[in-house]
């Protein structure tokens, strides 16, 4: 059965408390205080092709456009739930902060996926051969949005088959200091 769940932590809510709706958000969107029904969509969504999302991690607040950095972090939850394995996958988020940056990790259960087609992926209307789906009507564009918008943060992208197949992928953000954030809500000046 799908769903989400979040990973047990330190310092995480108890096991057994049920996750509200802010919680269902990945960390990095719930300290921006972004509210939208996306990440419920996407819950659903999983939830129908019998997969369960986990989240884990620190708050990650980072430097950007939340706008943009809500469609990053979207494109790359659909990603792992539409590139999955059905009725048997899951999709682990987590976010870290690290001394000068932030860390977001999406990883997904799916397909072994050689090194040489992975490189492929963050270029436009790249899909590779295996990871086709008919039941989804993508033109391959999300990766490629994704590592856009990494660049426009000073940020980079990782992408790195996982040995029992899926994908994990990596971005990492210039870390917002405590003064950033109070001052413009985390908003990028420029």
């Amino acid at each position: 059965m799908g769903g989400i769940r979040e990973a047990r932590t330190a310092g995480s809510r108890p096991a057994d408390a049920p996750i509200r709706r802010a919680e269902a958000m990945p960390p990095a969107h719930a300290s921006a205080g972004i509210t939208t029904a996306q990440p419920f969509e996407l819950a659903y969504f999983a939830e129908k092709r019998g997969l369960t999302i986990e989240t884990s991690g620190d708050l990650a607040p980072a430097l950007g456009s939340p706008e943009l950095l809500l469609q990053m972090t979207t494109n790359l939850v659909h990603n792992a739930i539409v590139h999955n394995l059905p009725g048997r996958g899951a999709v682990w988020v987590t976010t870290g902060v690290r001394p000068e940056a932030v860390v977001l990790t999406v990883e997904n259960t799916g397909e072994e996926l050689t090194p040489s087609l992975v490189s492929t992926l963050v270029e436009p209307f790249q899909r590779g051969t295996t990871r086709v789906r008919t039941d989804h009507a993508s033109v391959g564009l999300g990766l490629a949005i994704v590592s856009s918008i990494a660049r426009a943060h000073d940020g980079t992208l990782t992408l790195l088959p996982r040995p029992a197949g899926g994908l994990r992928v990596t971005v990492r953000l210039p870390r917002a200091r405590r003064e950033e954030t109070a001052e413009d809500g985390g908003a990028r000046n420029g």
